[in-house]
């Protein structure tokens, strides 16, 4: 699977976001994993600004990191959900993740110590 305008380096973990490894989270598909596995070093450094955008496939991924496009190819849309997953703010609960909502009529605030 070669993605035009990018290089293979050595494979991307994030052991953070990812502790099993991409393929293995149950947030991508397996096509996804593996381009993120093969140019994620590459897209990290240039949504970071590490490296300067060298080809037209490489400035347009700039500008969809930048949010001045929609991601379009295959490689885009797996990095924006990487994106979207590792700066997720979501509370996580053991039945998946949710927004944490605490409703004020079930907090008691009264100084009655019955117990």
């Amino acid at each position: 699977m070669k993605t035009a305008g990018f290089d293979q380096g050595t494979p991307f973990y994030d052991n953070k976001t990812c502790p099993m490894g991409f393929s293995r989270s149950g947030h991508f598909t397996l096509q996804q994993a593996t381009l993120i596995e093969r140019y994620g070093n590459q897209l990290l450094a240039l949504e970071v600004g590490k490296e300067t955008p060298l080809t037209p496939e490489q400035a347009q991924f700039v500008d969809v990191c930048a949010g001045k496009k929609p991601p379009s190819t295959l490689l885009e849309k797996a990095w924006a959900r990487y994106y979207t997953l590792r700066f997720d703010t979501c509370a996580v609960n053991p039945f998946g993740k949710a927004k944490v909502t605490i409703d004020e009529d079930d907090i008691d605030t009264s100084d009655d110590d019955d117990l």
